[in-house]
């Protein structure tokens, strides 16, 4: 099996996965490193097939609460968003989400808030403002505040944009 086989990856991201659950963080870190290392090099630096390894790896950074590496992850892979899709793409609010959320642990609230209404944003005019997706976004950001969804955040995204 080839080490950059599509297969051999999910099994990687899946044992990352469980790495972190049973508090082997530091290890499924590593794994999802070379899951990232293997992808870059076989489909470049700036393919938007980066961006769920970056996001699986700022959430495991985010676990171990070195939220400025996550910050810095989140953000390299808004720009690969940024420079494959259309701003008003909905696949662009899942790294924008994250990045919300990482700077909210960061005390950076305003611009935190600033993201979230911009998912929200999108979202609404990607799905209309009465899609499950848009009235969730609303009740998490909006009344609830980032806590809700800070709630349910610790999960690893094995692969959100279908890329």
């Amino acid at each position: 099996m080839a080490v950059n086989d599509d297969v051999m990856e999910k099994m990687r991201i899946e044992l990352a996965e469980l790495l972190h659950v049973v508090g082997r963080g530091d290890e499924g870190r590593a794994l999802l490193e070379e899951c990232f290392l293997i992808s870059e090099k076989s489909k470049g630096k700036e393919h938007p097939s980066l961006v769920p390894h970056l996001v699986n790896l700022a959430t495991s950074y985010s676990r171990s609460k070195n939220y400025a590496e996550a910050e810095r992850l989140l953000r390299i892979s808004l720009q690969i968003m940024m420079k494959n899709v259309p701003p008003d793409n909905p696949s662009i609010t899942f790294p924008m989400l994250h990045l919300a959320v990482t700077l909210y642990n960061l005390h950076r609230d305003d611009e935190a808030e600033g993201l979230a209404a911009d998912v929200l944003l999108i979202r609404e005019n990607a799905f209309g403002n009465e899609s499950f997706t848009s009235w969730q976004d609303y009740n998490n950001f909006l009344h609830l505040g980032v806590y809700t969804f800070l709630a349910n955040s610790d999960h690893i995204i094995l692969n959100f944009m279908g890329l």
